[in-house]
């Protein structure tokens, strides 16, 4: 969501201008905003998750279009069956929360316990912009530190050697530095529960398997991405991702026949 501002005064210019950076966070639905006086842009404030900063990376043509001009990259439906998974282990989660224990599909897989209070979604400003993002749930080790965890869904299992993919990977970044700036105390890890159907008697329910993954977080990565897609977004339109399809695909049809 864009929202655009005119102040009235150049009072309530300089007065938005220094508060702004500390309680635009609050707003969590809104991606943009921009504040002018007097028929000019003072300020441009941005809000931006991991799946915005995954977008980033893959073109940041693609991302600036989006963010700047409201032009989306076009796309099909998105299959529900994974929101609706994610809903229901949630709501399983949720069970085991005031009793301070693992649930039992996951014992002995992860350590620790889970979070006391598992807030609807973490923010933080930024250089006076704002990292925002939804934890699927954190885990308290015994020695105090928080580790994010998140449910990924497949369609088989993990092969020897599985890496993660660098888009989990930062969005891992991005849980570990919002829960570090909200106070919290991390170490360097987190975790993410695969799930994946199994063969069965289907009579009896679908079957699924579960294969957790530890990996090693660094929140000063996630960081360096945000500020450069910041930086992209306050700059001129950018080149094209080297390995974006759709801008690959809009330059070939630009070409003369």
């Amino acid at each position: 969501m864009l929202q655009e501002y005119f102040c009235p005064n150049r009072h309530d210019a300089e007065l938005l201008k220094k508060i702004l950076p500390d309680i635009f966070p609050l707003f969590t639905l809104i991606r943009s905003a921009r504040f002018y006086y007097n028929g000019k842009l003072i300020l441009r404030m941005f809000s931006l998750s991991p799946t915005a900063l995954n977008e980033f990376r893959d073109c940041p043509l693609c991302f600036w279009l989006h963010r700047r001009k409201g032009i989306a990259s076009p796309g099909g439906p998105l299959p529900t069956i994974t929101n609706g998974l994610d809903r229901v282990i949630k709501e399983y989660m949720n069970r085991y929360r005031p009793r301070g224990s693992i649930p039992p599909f996951l014992e002995g897989k992860v350590p620790g316990r889970l979070i006391e209070f598992l807030p609807a979604t973490l923010a933080c400003s930024i250089g006076g912009n704002t990292l925002s993002g939804r934890l699927d749930e954190c885990l308290v080790m015994d020695s105090g530190n928080h580790a994010p965890l998140d449910h990924k869904t497949r369609g088989f299992a993990l092969k020897d050697g599985h890496e993660v993919h660098p888009s989990y990977q930062l969005q891992m970044d991005c849980y570990a530095l919002l829960l570090q700036r909200r106070g919290h105390a991390i170490g360097d890890e987190a975790f993410i529960v695969y799930y994946y159907p199994d063969f069965g008697e289907l009579h009896q329910g679908i079957p699924f398997r579960v294969s957790v993954h530890r990996l090693r977080t660094n929140p000063r990565r996630a960081e360096q991405v945000f500020a450069d897609a910041v930086a992209c977004l306050q700059g001129e339109k950018p080149e094209p991702g080297a390995g974006c399809g759709l801008c690959a695909y809009v330059g070939e049809r630009l070409q003369p026949s």
